[in-house]
């Protein structure tokens, strides 16, 4: 339903990111595996050497599909999937029982980060199916009490069933009074919400880039900086592309456009993005870091997941700067700013200048 209402899939796609099944065949170079062996699947892959795989994020990658989203998912009669991207189910589990392993695994992994053990109090903010796995997940570490909170009144219930010492209703006392009246001084945050994430990621990229650009200039690495800004400057060219191409995109789904015209015009708004980039490729002098993002099988999904990532990121470099680059300043205002609803929030930081 979030990649849905993202807009992410194409017009026609087979959804489905979360599964386990049978291998009914195997490619020709796959060794280690065996037909009819039970496995579960992750999604997401990685190319591992891309400007994102080497930021340590490959979840992002760009150049590799996205089971689910940008190619056939689960939903389908069959899938295929990279051998690197199965991990072997037990033969004494049930083959559905795996479907479970990949969102398992984000909880598990979460509280992995969060370096949290026994005593250790936490909370988790959102009790939906990532929540409820990461309070399994604290269970098995001994972390608690573990706080839950929600609004679902039957998530409240699931989450209490799965180990969490205290549940909330988020609608009747907010987290910090909660903590306020209680005490309780958490050692670890996991928040598991699902909220819209366009305005948590383009923080998280603006604080890394003006970290980096400040670490450089305090170690006195000018050779260094003056090629970080050139490679952000023509990262964000490239980002300015795709974002128009999505705009146009949008325009043309709005058209009611008989479907085989809309189709090609489509084609043609990724041809000229293509050649756009080509241009600029030219203007670079032929460096080209960005190869793996317009290859053949370019889409909606991976315009709609830059545009996650980078459409607010000129807007909190512009609250940054009013703060005169003072960052306590600045994540007072950030504060301010996440108290707003969404629609009022991305008018102030996701609009253009």
């Amino acid at each position: 339903m979030h990649a849905l209402q993202a807009g992410q899939p194409e017009a026609g796609a087979i959804l489905g990111h979360e599964f386990s099944g049978r291998i009914v065949a195997l490619g020709p170079e796959v060794t280690g595996w065996r037909e009819g062996q039970a496995v579960a699947a992750s999604p997401i892959g990685s190319c591992g050497t891309c400007r994102i795989c080497a930021r340590g994020l490959p979840f992002r990658c760009p150049a590799v599909e996205n089971i689910g989203i940008t190619i056939p998912g689960a939903y389908a009669q069959y899938v295929k999937v990279p051998s690197r991207q199965l991990v072997a189910l037990p033969d004494d589990l049930p083959v559905e029982v795996g479907s479970h392993a990949e969102p398992l695994s984000v909880g598990s992994q979460a509280v992995k980060l969060a370096g949290v053990g026994p005593g250790d109090p936490v909370l988790v903010y959102g009790v939906g199916p990532i929540g409820l796995y990461s309070i399994m997940a604290l269970k098995l570490a001994g972390a608690g009490p573990i706080v839950a909170a929600g609004r679902s009144a039957g998530r409240r219930q699931a989450a209490a069933d799965v180990g969490a010492d205290v549940v909330i209703d988020t609608r009747e006392i907010s987290v910090a009074d909660y903590a306020k009246q209680s005490g309780t001084l958490f050692a670890a945050v996991l928040e598991c919400s699902a909220a819209p994430g366009a305005f948590n990621e383009a923080l998280a990229t603006t604080v890394e880039e003006e970290g980096v650009k400040r670490w450089l200039q305090q170690q006195g690495r000018d050779q260094d900086l003056a090629e970080h800004l050139l490679e952000q400057q023509r990262y964000l060219e490239v980002i300015a592309l795709m974002s128009r191409t999505r705009g146009q995109l949008a325009a043309l789904y709005a058209s009611g456009l008989p479907p085989p015209l809309m189709r090609e015009r489509k084609r043609e708004a990724f041809e000229q993005l293509r050649e756009a980039y080509s241009e600029l490729r030219t203007q670079w002098g032929g460096h080209a870091p960005f190869e793996a993002w317009f290859g053949d099988d370019l889409n909606n999904a991976d315009l709609a997941s830059i545009a996650t990532y980078y459409n607010c990121v000129p807007g909190f470099e512009r609250e940054l700067r009013a703060a005169g680059g003072d960052l306590t300043a600045f994540y007072a205002r950030v504060r301010e700013l996440a108290k707003l609803d969404q629609e009022k929030r991305d008018a102030i930081v996701c609009a253009n200048p």
